[in-house]
């Protein structure tokens, strides 16, 4: 009996059912729906509900994410949810007033009004800015990512994994 039974238990044991759950590995896509919130609860971008917004799509291990983002989803099962918590150094840094700089009115484009977003261009490239404060002749404009210095937290759903060998 039992040689009968041993090449069945070889057989089921290199089998992988296809019911088993796959888990995202680096190298993977994946597609995952997410709704990103400051600290106070306000939510700054989501792609959940909204028309038009796709499923994030971005390969692990790339480094087109946030680390800390990209990372979460490894070994994550399609279907799975979690809340990410990214802290302010790990996103987009800390505020740095020495990217707030001081400039003339004059030499903003015109119609320029504060909230707006530019491009610097300076001998090492170009650089987006915000206009924050217009008083007068004087204007201060940032170079902080308009994120810098705050803690994010995500809802996120991992919806697909293309696995890498797929």
């Amino acid at each position: 009996m039992l040689k009968k039974l041993l090449p069945l238990f070889f057989v089921t044991t290199l089998i992988t059912p296809c019911w088993a759950a796959k888990t995202a590995e680096l190298g993977d896509t994946v597609l995952v729906e997410y709704t990103g919130k400051l600290k106070t609860g306000a939510i700054f971008d989501t792609n959940v509900g909204n028309v038009g917004k796709e499923d994030l799509k971005f390969t692990l291990g790339e480094g087109h994410m946030l680390k800390d983002f990209e990372d979460a989803f490894i070994g994550m099962s399609k279907g799975e949810t979690k809340t990410i918590e990214i802290p302010a150094a790990n996103a987009y840094g800390e505020f740095n007033e020495k990217q707030v700089v001081r400039t003339e009115t004059a030499k903003l484009p015109e119609g320029a009004k504060v909230g707006d977003e530019l491009t610097l261009k300076t001998t090492q490239g170009y650089f987006p800015v915000r206009v924050v404060l217009i008083d007068g002749d004087l204007a201060f404009i940032d170079g902080n990512h308009k994120l810098a210095g705050q803690d994010l937290s995500f809802e996120v759903k991992l919806n697909d994994i293309i696995k890498s060998q797929d």
